[in-house]
């Protein structure tokens, strides 16, 4: 099954479909169902970013950013998930 990526409640729909697109674009190459979610919330400015492996209940990797510190970045944003994407595969390969 292919992998996941959710992004919601990020406001603008044009910065929601540029991340989905570009995370559904990394996301590519890896087998399984790996889920990357971003997720905003109405009562602050934080996007909260999850990459769980699959078959695994909880994420393996989250980070928080926020909109005051500059962080809503998609570039940013996405060579972050790539890298630790990357890493969470090869550790995954590695332990098995």
């Amino acid at each position: 099954m292919p992998s996941q990526v959710d992004v919601k409640n990020i406001g603008d729909p044009e910065p929601i479909e540029a991340l989905e697109s570009r995370l559904k674009k990394i996301c590519e190459p890896y087998p399984d169902t790996w889920r990357v979610r971003v997720t905003g919330a109405a009562d602050n400015d934080i996007w909260q970013v999850r990459i769980t492996k699959p078959n695994g209940p909880d994420p393996h990797w989250k980070k928080d950013y926020g909109g005051q510190n500059g962080e809503h970045v998609i570039e940013k944003i996405v060579e972050e998930v790539e890298r630790d994407l990357k890493f969470l595969f090869d550790s995954t390969r590695k332990s098995s």
